[in-house]
C-alpha cells in the first residue's frame, strides 16, 4: 500500500487522473491487481492525513518489494515526492 497526501500544485481530480495513468506500468509479473482509492476523513475533529491509497496486490512479498525497487514504481515514488504528496509505503502480509 502507498498512502499519499493531497497534491500542492494541482487539483485532487487532476492528481487522480494522473495517478490512474501512472499506475498502468506497475501492472506486470507477480502483480495481481493495482487499485487507486480516494480516502475520506473518518473524523470531523481531526485533519485528514491521506488523500489517496494505492493498493498493489502481489503474488508474494518479494514481488511487492520489486514493484518499488526500480523502474516505474521507483519513478512514481520520486514524482510523488517532487509534487509534495509525501508517499508512505506499507507492506501488508496476509497470514493465509
Amino acid at each position: 500500500m502507498i498512502f499519499i497526501e493531497d497534491p500542492r500544485y494541482v487539483s485532487t481530480d487532476e492528481a487522480e487522473a494522473w495517478l490512474e495513468r501512472e499506475l498502468e506500468p506497475l501492472r506486470g509479473e507477480g502483480i495481481e491487481r493495482v487499485r487507486l482509492r480516494r480516502l475520506r476523513d473518518p473524523s470531523l475533529r481531526f485533519a485528514q492525513s491521506w488523500a489517496f491509497m494505492i493498493e498493489v496486490d502481489c503474488r508474494d512479498a518479494a514481488a511487492a518489494r520489486d514493484v518499488l525497487s526500480d523502474g516505474a514504481g521507483l519513478m512514481l515514488l520520486g514524482d510523488l515526492r517532487m509534487l509534495g504528496m509525501r508517499p508512505s509505503m506499507a507492506l501488508v502480509e496476509d497470514s493465509d
